[in-house]
């Protein structure tokens, strides 16, 4: 790794932290390790959220600890799960704190000829542990009983001016991981950070390797992406540098007027996620498709099903290894539903297609896309003021998705004795 830096112990009260943001069973997490004489660390994304004044989610822990020697620490109250690369979960009251023991970077011999890494399960020390992540933002140990930080890579110095930089060579790091190039986008949007140049330059030649990511993982990584509540100017980013269509092959690179509908979309579902939690990555996605199906669209008072569905079928959603069945069975019904908007618009049967709450569901999405076409100057207001009407005059009828219910674990029948004798 081409990468110099020299440690630095910063106090948490220089950064303007305070010891009550800190989780207080990570903290105790950390404490107890570290009299059982092992090196501990809260890491990761917490350290970097509280030097930029927000509050994490969760908080993880890195230890020179192994994870037998952790679970021994903690009794009952540690759990070790993962197959790959073991970590322990200890429950301290109602947290849960994730403590994982410090990596180093993975051997060269684990790597394919393209680079890409396929083994990094090496345990290593704290300093190696730093070196191994992906950002300088990322790299950050906070010791809780002193007080500091622990900065070997200049991710403070990196977080006050607000930039995100990749640890060591760009296109090394990319290789090694191409899901890299999608997280640091998507923290950039989210924290609302700058790349900086060397780290985004790679990202228009690497691109295509995340072809050889599998399915499972990177789908992880686009939900995450879409449902951050900043997709809008992640996707900008990916686009510009031709991401975005290694992602969706399929999608045609937007003109002036499709890229503000699928932005205006995209920052519709931005602003439901952000309020109420309640982004849709369906519609999301809906929204990238959409420009696509618009054009043999636009201008026709009516429609033929069979038309639209052979529109639908070619535009290639279905044909997207990136995006799981259901995802792309709830987007087809969301572009499905801008046909029967107009199908079935001024019509009794409307009320009838609003009485079943998966319907009313799809609609009331596709009224969504429907308004961004409105405010895109795409269509006129009439097909939307007409179903809203509908449903605000007829609200008690509209039935809503019942919640999903959690599965009860059934207790095993115990088996009756057998009669003494028998």
């Amino acid at each position: 790794m081409i990468f110099k830096a020299r440690k630095r112990s910063i106090p948490i009260a220089d950064l303007e932290i305070k010891k009550s943001d800190i989780s207080k069973g990570a903290a105790w997490t950390v404490k107890t390790l570290q009299q059982k004489g092992f090196e501990t660390y809260i890491v990761g994304g917490a350290v970097r959220d509280l030097i930029l004044g927000l509050h994490p989610k969760d908080f993880d822990v890195a230890t020179a600890a192994a994870p037998e020697q952790v679970k021994r620490i903690f009794g009952r109250s540690g759990r070790i799960i993962g197959r790959r690369f073991r970590i322990v979960h200890v429950r301290r009251h109602s947290e849960l704190i994730e403590v994982a023991t410090f990596r180093a970077a993975p051997l060269q011999q684990s790597a394919t000829a393209d680079g890409l890494i396929t083994d990094d399960n090496i345990y290593g020390s704290a300093r190696e542990d730093a070196f191994r992540r992906d950002l300088t933002a990322n790299a950050l140990m906070l010791d809780p009983t002193e007080e500091i930080i622990i900065d070997y890579v200049g991710g403070v110095a990196d977080l006050k001016k607000r930039r995100l930089r990749i640890i060591g060579n760009a296109k090394d790091r990319y290789k090694e991981d191409p899901v890299r190039m999608l997280r640091a986008v998507r923290l950039a949007a989210k924290l609302e950070l700058t790349l900086e140049r060397s780290t985004q330059a790679p990202f228009a030649s690497l691109g295509s390797l995340l072809a050889a990511i599998p399915q499972a993982r990177l789908f992880d990584e686009t939900v995450k992406m879409f449902m951050c509540g900043y997709s809008s100017q992640a996707t900008m980013t990916l686009e510009k540098c031709g991401m975005l269509f290694e992602l969706f092959p399929h999608i045609e690179k937007f003109d002036a007027q499709q890229r503000e509908f699928a932005y205006l979309a995209l920052g519709i579902n931005d602003a439901r996620q952000r309020h109420s939690g309640n982004a849709s990555l369906a519609f999301a996605i809906a929204s990238l498709y959409w420009p696509k199906l618009a054009k043999p669209f636009a201008g026709k008072t009516e429609i033929r099903h069979d038309d639209f569905a052979d529109l639908l079928r070619d535009c290639g959603l279905r044909a997207n290894r990136l995006i799981t069945k259901k995802t792309m069975l709830d987007t087809h019904d969301i572009l499905m539903g801008i046909y029967r908007l107009r199908r079935f618009h001024n019509t009794k049967r409307a009320l009838t297609i609003l009485s079943y709450a998966h319907s009313a569901h799809i609609i009331k999405k596709a009224l969504m896309l429907e308004e961004v076409r409105v405010e895109a100057n795409e269509t006129d207001s009439n097909v939307l003021d007409w179903w809203r009407n509908l449903i605000e005059d007829n609200r008690q009828r509209i039935p809503s998705l019942p919640a999903k219910k959690k599965m009860r674990r059934r207790r095993p029948r115990r088996r009756k004795r057998a009669a003494a004798g028998n």
